[in-house]
């Protein structure tokens, strides 16, 4: 018994370890040369137009710089490194170079954008994820409110192992209190793989993408985990309650001759 419940709480604080990871930064910037400073565009509406700003800025007095100084580049790229889109002259009107790329470009999903600028002796580059959602927004669930849904869960979860383990229903059927057991196992099992896809879920909306292959095969290998471990519990439980029908029987029939 001990043993069991040593394995519950080490499987707990697994689950619960994913919940503490932080979404890493991607963008990148020069530290020399030119600063590029864009229109923020992590979200991009699917089949839709889009006209991306940038500003380049020279670091050593802070002056912006225009297209008689230096040249900028755009590149759309697949998470992959695969090139989708790029543009190496970037236009330069009104007070900033701007482009419109195609809505053709635009499918839903997850990318990569870079831009750099350069001119004879310096130079600059800015680079981040962006998505393409069916809005142009983010539509993230909110993480806390995730975070608490996992809590609960978990807190959930271990309470339902633990009436399974020691509480004590004093029914007046082995039987019963035989399947009330074994059905509280068989529902944690369940709701143990079902927080652990959530978990993916969460995990892939973070952006973690690293993480998200750590999930997948840990939720394998619950999944499998789980599935055999009910089938056992359905079986075993089969031949208990025979057992047991087997054992009353013998009671009652050793009450009626004495």
């Amino acid at each position: 018994m001990n043993k069991q419940l040593s394995l519950l709480l080490i499987f707990m604080l697994v689950l619960c370890s994913f919940c503490f990871a932080v979404p890493p930064v991607t963008t990148l910037q020069s530290d020399n040369g030119y600063t590029i400073e864009t229109t923020p565009y992590q979200y991009v509406k699917v089949n839709s137009d889009f006209r991306a700003y940038f500003h380049v800025f020279n670091n050593s007095d802070g002056l912006k710089l225009t297209n008689t100084t230096v040249s900028c580049g755009l590149i759309l790229s697949y998470l992959n490194g695969s090139i989708m889109y790029e543009n190496t002259s970037i236009s330069y009107t009104g007070d900033s170079f701007n482009i419109v790329i195609d809505k053709s470009y635009f499918k839903e999903g997850k990318y990569y954008w870079f831009t750099e600028c350069n001119s004879s002796g310096y130079g600059g580059f800015v680079g981040a994820e962006y998505y393409v959602t069916n809005d142009g927004f983010d539509n993230t669930p909110n993480a806390n409110a995730s975070l608490s849904i996992i809590y609960f869960m978990l807190f959930m979860i271990l309470g339902i192992f633990l009436i399974g383990f020691f509480a004590k229903f004093n029914t007046a059927n082995a039987i019963v209190d035989l399947c009330i057991r074994r059905g509280c196992f068989v529902v944690g099992i369940m709701l143990s793989m079902y927080t652990v896809s959530l978990l993916l879920n969460i995990v892939t909306y973070a952006n973690l993408d690293i993480l998200s292959h750590e999930m997948i095969f840990l939720m394998t290998y619950i999944g499998w985990a789980g599935y055999i471990a009910s089938v056992y519990l359905v079986i075993q439980s089969l031949f208990d309650i025979l057992n047991l029908r087997k054992k009353m029987r013998k009671d009652r029939d050793e009450r009626i001759d004495y």
